[in-house]
């Protein structure tokens, strides 16, 4: 298991950033929270396997939907106890 903070630069706001990172969580089985910055940046924590937490990574570096990820930046956290989903917080 891992969980990471990650910072992603680009064009990630107002594209359906959020909502498409949500249902690739839920897809991969990665528990967390994603949010809009008032920087234009997204914000998220994930936790999951190796496996599920390598691929969620590849593909949100990849940019999905209409995001361009211009940069993206990941440091490791320590693992939350009993966290159960992946959700969508207010904007910070």
């Amino acid at each position: 298991m891992r969980r990471y903070h990650i910072i992603v630069r680009g064009r990630v706001q107002a594209v359906g950033f959020r909502y498409t990172v949500t249902m690739l969580a839920d897809r991969l089985g990665i528990t967390g929270w994603v949010r809009n910055r008032y920087d234009g940046t997204v914000e998220m924590e994930i936790q999951g396997q190796d496996l599920a937490v390598e691929a969620f990574l590849e593909e949100v570096e990849a940019g999905p939907g209409f995001s361009e990820v211009e940069k993206m930046s990941a440091e490791s956290l320590d693992l939350v106890d009993r966290e159960k989903r992946f959700d969508i917080r207010m904007d910070a």
